[in-house]
């Protein structure tokens, strides 16, 4: 069973104090605590949950957004962009989008966030590999 406090990330801590947004910080961490308490989730996949989150804190510095509630169809897909150059591939694209649609549907439900833009954003295609048998 999941304790209530996984340790984040040295990168999210980082992250977290430098943001300009106090409500993204306590966003983050209302998250951690729901899928750390409500979830039962490991504690592994939380801090897992919680890093996949540090590139669109980056993301939401750079382009100087502050309000969740801005977030559209156009900055996600700048968003997916964003992760695409900066190296990451296209399953850890999918992850990355994976827990944000979690996050936004845990603060539209908290009555945080009017409308969940992401419902509407599709990750990038994965690679379909080649299956090989061997005979014996």
């Amino acid at each position: 069973m999941a304790t209530s406090n996984p340790l984040p990330s040295p990168a999210m801590e980082s992250i977290l104090q430098k943001t300009k947004s106090p409500n993204l910080s306590n966003h983050i961490h209302d998250f951690k605590h729901y899928a750390s308490t409500t979830l039962q989730l490991a504690d592994n996949t939380v801090r897992n949950y919680v890093n996949d989150l540090v590139p669109l804190v980056k993301y939401l510095e750079e382009s100087d957004l502050h309000d969740l509630n801005k977030v559209d169809r156009s900055f996600l897909r700048g968003y997916l962009a964003y992760l695409m150059s900066n190296g990451f591939n296209r399953n850890s694209v999918s992850r990355k989008l994976s827990t944000l649609k979690s996050f936004f549907k845990f603060l539209k439900q908290s009555g945080d966030l009017r409308d969940d833009q992401t419902s509407i954003i599709k990750g990038p295609k994965k690679k379909k590999t080649t299956r090989h048998s061997f005979k014996v």
